[in-house]
């Protein structure tokens, strides 16, 4: 039986009704869900295998040729989706949506709005006295927002008594939030107060002091613009308003006498503050958290065992808000008896210290450790956390797209951008007991070639270094700490519940062969792992390519 062709307004070809119930995008309102008994085009420029579109909700294919709307009475508003004035407005005056074709429009006052906007009017009127104390009228005028502070060219609502302008989205702004760039609660209030230079805390661009915005009573100079907390997905979606706030805050250790504490990390036993900086520790005396070399840090240290913890490391929070996810974070140590390791979300490196969890995402405490409000030795500029895997930049200090985790730190004022890893790059290493310290350079501009002392490659000189002021060497980075310098030494780990091996430190005098690819293990820790023969592996990418790929290609033929 042949199906009969409408044809309608809303499309330049044919369209066919359809009983299909299927999620799709309409083409007309561009809302992406259920459609059900709508129409569909089937000419192949609009409906293939590469392009599956050209769907319409019934509705929406139905949409009239012409309309009264009571956003604009003075003009009936003509539906334009086959021809469109060359200079006609194509951003939807109430919505703000942009549209090349299917728009209701008046020729006479260049009024245009979108489908959705038709079908769903905003109210002529709002009354909100959270936002102002008398009714709000919708108008059409180019306005700067006296809640957000932000330029508008769309539909603002406005009291005509006091000339307040407000988006329509910033009238039902939540009073009281939590969002994951600061770790107080911060307050909506009508103005900003009469300090200088703000910064928005979320996006960190000016804020106007005379306009409205998230405040923190604890920290006079955070700020946020009002619509910021939405836009960019930082907040918890929970209105505090009303609710109190938790009082009690959880400390990460009891002080049990003078320099004495016993920390939730290691109940057991008694830590002992030493701050005078004379114990001599070589690179292997490791903090158990953040799994660096402690040399002649401030350290609490166990005189029973050897558990060691930086001071900074044995007063880290155990609840942290982080930018990686609109939730809060917990401090979590490994098992005493039961070392494991795990992959941080931030910068991809296998770890075996502490981290900061929330569902199933862990966070080493060494990539919580950057502000977004701070300028660092290797650039002048604050940096802040960005990810974007369609538009990643490259990385400055291994100059990978994206670099090596895709979670980058980048500068608002110029191009640079650094992954997480290398932003946890240690600044001084010892690579031999008896030799000066390594420095880390942040690239040079070359002079004649360099050549890594470890592998006896070259190295590229714009990308970050390991060199010595004394003996003028420059060594690869991956070379000097390679993939398991943040496993502790000589432990035994479990690695994603089937792998286990113990780390080893390599004395680079009888270097072994990596059991994957067949090269001596040059970095300064290798894997032993018995299974059930005892094998050697020297990076994260061999372990996977050796154990885990295998394994997991093995339980999914199960």
């Amino acid at each position: 039986m042949e199906v009969s062709t409408l044809e309608l307004p809303i499309h330049k070809h044919p369209l066919y009704p359809s009983t299909r119930f299927l999620h799709a995008r309409c083409e007309g309102c561009r809302v992406r869900g259920h459609i059900y008994g709508g129409y569909r085009c089937n000419d192949s420029g609009c409906y293939n295998n590469a392009n599956p579109g050209g769907w319409f909700h019934k509705e929406c294919g139905e949409s009239p040729s012409e309309i009264n709307h009571p956003s604009h009475p003075e003009h009936p508003l003509t539906f334009n989706a086959k021809t469109f004035p060359e200079n006609a407005e194509k951003t939807c005056i109430l919505c703000g949506e942009e549209s090349e074709h299917v728009l209701y429009h008046s020729s006479k006052c260049n009024f245009s709005i979108c489908i959705d906007s038709k079908r769903n009017p905003p109210p002529l009127t709002v009354e909100h006295t959270k936002t102002h104390r008398h009714n709000l009228l919708a108008r059409r005028v180019s306005f700067t927002c006296n809640v957000c502070g932000m330029q508008g060219d769309r539909s603002p609502y406005s009291c005509i008594q006091c000339s307040f302008l407000v988006h329509r989205d910033c009238i039902d702004l939540p009073r009281v939030i939590n969002i994951n760039h600061h770790d107080h609660r911060i307050s909506l209030t009508d103005h900003n107060g009469h300090r200088g230079n703000l910064k928005c805390g979320v996006c960190h661009q000016s804020v106007n002091q005379y306009c409205g915005g998230y405040t923190c009573s604890t920290c006079p100079d955070f700020v946020v613009h009002s619509s910021c907390p939405t836009k960019h997905r930082v907040w918890d979606g929970v209105e505090l308003q009303g609710i109190p706030e938790e009082e009690e805050v959880i400390h990460p250790f009891k002080v049990v006498g003078d320099n004495l504490i016993k920390h939730f990390s290691h109940e057991n036993h008694i830590l002992r503050l030493e701050s005078d900086g004379t114990s001599t520790r070589d690179e292997k005396t490791r903090c158990e958290a953040c799994v660096s070399p402690v040399y002649s840090d401030p350290i609490y240290s166990c005189e029973q065992c050897d558990f060691i913890l930086h001071e900074t490391c044995a007063n880290l929070p155990m609840k942290k808000r982080l930018p990686f996810r609109n939730i809060q974070f917990k401090l979590y140590a490994p098992e005493m008896d039961s070392y494991e390791a795990f992959e941080c979300y931030a910068c991809k490196s296998m770890f075996s210290g502490f981290r900061y969890k929330a569902y199933r995402i862990s966070i080493d405490v060494r990539c919580r450790m950057f502000s977004e409000l701070e300028s660092y030795d290797f650039h002048d500029h604050p940096a802040v956390y960005y990810n974007d895997k369609k538009a990643s930049p490259r990385c400055r200090a291994c100059h990978q797209r994206g670099g090596m985790s895709q979670h980058m730190l980048s500068c608002d004022d110029c191009d640079f951008a650094l992954d997480f890893r290398c932003f946890n790059l240690p600044r001084v290493v010892k690579h031999k007991d008896d030799e000066p310290p390594l420095s880390l350079c942040y690239g040079e501009d070359p002079n004649g070639k360099y050549w890594c002392d470890i592998c006896e490659g070259e190295t590229n000189p714009k990308d970050w270094f390991y060199t010595c002021s004394h003996s003028g060497v420059t060594l690869h980075v991956h070379c000097v700490l390679g993939d398991s310098s943040f496993l502790m030494p000589r432990r035994m780990i479990k690695y994603r519940r089937y792998c286990k091996f113990e780390v080893v430190p390599n004395n680079h005098c009888s270097r072994p062969f990596c059991a994957c690819c067949q090269s001596r293990c040059i970095g300064p820790f290798f894997l032993k792992i018995s299974n059930p023969e005892i094998i050697y592996i020297c990076s994260e990418g061999c372990l996977k390519e050796k154990i885990i790929i295998p394994f997991i290609e093995v339980r999914s033929t199960i």
